[in-house]
């Protein structure tokens, strides 16, 4: 059974539940490495006092046969003396920095390295980023690239360079796509609990969105319940299954919607957040999703349908007045940065 308890506060809605369903899986192979290349140039847009850095990753993922390497930038702003490391996805595969594709991207970024926290932004090479496919298992197997990149960051030396301290908070804060790539870390590679652990808390915003990608693909599910002003809204996909059929070696989502044909229907959930072979959903990382009340999208449904799966405490907050792309609002921005600077703090060993 679920418990929920609510809680209305200025001009959001706070939602905190637990379950007392517990599963256990192996976490997914990363089998894979990131490469630093070295420094490169920072572009002339968003925050300033940044260095940027060019990687490269190569991982395997589930299906083991080898997912493509991939180019990464990092662009990372240091306050100096750091409570933690804030790791940022965008939409889609994260082919941008977070800061230049938001009206108050700069101003989050700007006031969460005023707080103290070293602001690491991702922007992944490839036609789509991360999800830059193709690969048996679509986004399950192409998720290793953002879980060995977190990885990488989070044990970083001096060498390598150090971006994350030991002993200061790790944290993500991925919107979108962006939280599909948390939600895989947390589900599938063991991010979030037992010795695999290495994020203190996350920021999912909008999301995940590829919680269930039969759902999001075939379409034949009825509009979920949410949180939202829009009230029920579908789990189904519209834009996006042209980014998920380039996961694939053909376009099976796309296919699939037309149809809604269910002939794909085992592949697609099994290479889901939420897959048939039980994910982790119990965690001791802190985890805050946000979602925004004027979204119309498939996001609050899907990322509604993984916060119901989750048995550990959590907590999901609707920011009333913006959309899908929340930092486009100044409230959805602020809560963003609020959230982090009051929930990124390093977790005790116990923790686990």
């Amino acid at each position: 059974m679920t418990k929920f308890s609510v809680t209305i506060l200025f001009s959001l809605f706070i939602v905190t539940c637990m379950a007392n369903i517990a599963w256990s899986q192996n976490a997914d192979p990363i089998n894979g490495s990131v490469t630093y290349v070295g420094p490169t140039k920072c572009q002339a847009i968003g925050i300033g006092n940044s260095t940027c850095y060019s990687l490269t990753v190569q991982c395997s993922g589930i299906d083991g046969t080898g997912v493509g390497p991939v180019g990464i930038t990092l662009k990372v702003t240091n306050p100096g003396s750091t409570k933690g490391t804030i790791l940022f996805t965008d939409a889609g595969g994260s082919s941008t920095w977070f800061e230049g594709q938001f009206a108050f991207g700069p101003m989050m970024m700007n006031s969460l390295v005023r707080a103290g926290f070293t602001v690491v932004q991702a922007e992944f090479g490839g036609s789509l980023g991360y999800l830059t496919g193709p690969a048996p298992n679509g986004v399950r197997s192409l998720a290793c690239r953002y879980a060995a990149l977190a990885n990488w960051i989070f044990a970083s030396t001096a060498s390598s360079p150090l971006i994350h301290p030991s002993n200061s908070a790790m944290c993500a804060a991925g919107l979108s796509g962006g939280s599909s790539a948390v939600g895989y870390a947390l589900a599938h590679f063991g991010m979030g609990t037992g010795a695999t652990r290495i994020f203190d808390m996350v920021e999912i915003i909008s999301g995940p969105t590829l919680t269930r990608i039969d759902h999001a693909c075939i379409c034949d599910q009825p509009p979920l319940p949410t949180n939202t002003s829009q009230t029920n809204l579908p789990e189904c996909l519209l834009a996006a299954k042209s980014l998920l059929d380039g996961t694939y070696s053909s376009p099976v989502c796309t296919s699939a919607g037309k149809t809604h044909s269910t002939t794909n229907a085992t592949l697609l959930q099994h290479d889901s957040i939420l897959s048939d072979d039980p994910p982790f959903l119990s965690y001791s990382t802190n985890v805050h999703v946000l979602f925004g009340g004027q979204d119309q999208s498939a996001g609050p449904a899907q990322g509604l349908d993984w916060v119901n799966a989750v048995t550990s405490p959590l907590t999901v907050v609707t920011v009333l007045d913006a959309g899908h792309f929340l930092p486009d609002s100044f409230s959805g921005a602020v809560q963003v940065v609020n959230d982090l600077t009051s929930s990124c703090a390093l977790l005790p060993p116990s923790a686990r």
